[in-house]
């Protein structure tokens, strides 16, 4: 997916890590989502910008500060978790991770498959 057919939701995650990623040790103080969104190249609608502070706010993210100007968001603790959730479902999955995911009864069909085989060719 490109980042300018990203949806509201992805618009909103990335924020969210992008302001945690600035304001880690939370308490530094309210950042601009727009000044955030040019200096983290995250693509955003203009209604998307004027929206995402308080719509964090009310899942319980952090604290809007938004006049006519400017829209500004302050992260709390949920959104710190809200940032590591969205930072480990972004992480690239390795093949050993893959691996590992796959459950054991499939793992006990593959190797029943793979004796089939073997007994298969060995008669002939």
């Amino acid at each position: 997916m490109s980042i300018e057919n990203a949806d509201y939701i992805t618009f909103r995650d990335s924020v969210i890590v992008a302001l945690a990623d600035d304001q880690e040790p939370p308490g530094l103080g309210y950042l601009d989502i727009e000044d955030l969104c040019k200096r983290h190249g995250i693509f955003a609608h203009e209604t998307w910008i004027s929206t995402v502070g308080h719509d964090m706010q009310s899942l319980g993210w952090g604290k809007a500060d938004s006049d006519l100007e400017e829209h500004r968001f302050l992260i709390n603790g949920g959104g710190l978790a809200r940032a590591a959730e969205v930072r480990q479902t972004r992480k690239p999955v390795s093949f050993f991770d893959r691996v590992r995911s796959v459950p054991r009864s499939d793992w006990i069909a593959i190797l029943a498959f793979v004796v089939s085989v073997i007994a298969l060719f060995k008669d002939s």
